[in-house]
């Protein structure tokens, strides 16, 4: 992954895009950082595209920058380069770092599940909309094992409203013993997986058997 920058001064963000004086490129391959002239900072017209045009040759993926004209915008997303906000100012480092960290992050949220499993008593709740609690786990379907697990008490029940509400929450998982199929069509509309069927056990219980394809699921107990 390669990160752009703006420079003036070879140390901070600079204050434009395509007028800089120069480009740093981090390569996170091998973590040096380089810093080419902007030939073309006294370009007539064009100077936008033409450093987008320079980064693209480059190898750049990421862009950060104070702002970029709508001509060179269009010209680094055509090259497939992401553009992510830099304050003027900033340290390249600091603004590297922040960058690359927040990239790690989110790959780390990408490979995690968060399962919602509804609760009462401590077990799995045979009907999600009546349930007391939901047990929110987070888990690694790499290496099949859970992480964190959260007990969120629920709003009051109403049509609709769980699938929403789990969603915030980011939930990619359900797994209840019983639902009915609106309440299945609103959790696909929310991108969350439906399992159902499952039986009233604990809830790590049954996402550890999730995770190694050996949860035996029965017949819905809410089919309407």
């Amino acid at each position: 992954m390669k990160y752009a920058v703006p420079t003036d001064d070879g140390e901070t963000v600079g204050r434009v895009f395509g007028r800089a004086s120069s480009f740093a490129i981090f390569d996170q391959a091998d973590s040096s950082l380089v810093i080419y002239k902007n030939d073309g900072i006294d370009a007539e017209h064009g100077a936008g595209t033409g450093a987008a045009s320079f980064l693209a040759d480059k190898g750049a993926n990421v862009v950060l920058a104070p702002e970029v004209g709508p001509k060179a915008a269009s010209g680094l997303a055509a090259a497939g380069i992401k553009i992510i906000v830099a304050a003027t100012g900033t340290k390249l480092r600091a603004a590297i770092d922040a960058a690359v960290a927040k990239k790690k992050a989110n790959d780390t949220k990408g490979n995690t599940m968060k399962i919602a499993i509804p609760m009462t008593d401590g077990k799995l709740s045979a009907h999600f909309g009546h349930c007391q609690q939901f047990a929110i786990i987070d888990a690694d379907p790499a290496t099949k094992k859970i992480q964190v697990r959260d007990n969120v008490t629920p709003p009051p029940h109403e049509p609709g409203l769980y699938p929403a509400w789990l969603s915030e929450r980011g939930a990619t998982h359900i797994i209840a013993g019983g639902m009915g199929q609106k309440a299945r069509e609103l959790f696909a509309q929310n991108k969350i997986t439906v399992v159902i069927g499952a039986p009233a056990e604990a809830p790590e219980s049954i996402v550890e058997l999730f995770l190694q394809g050996r949860l035996v699921t029965g017949a819905n107990s809410c089919d309407h």
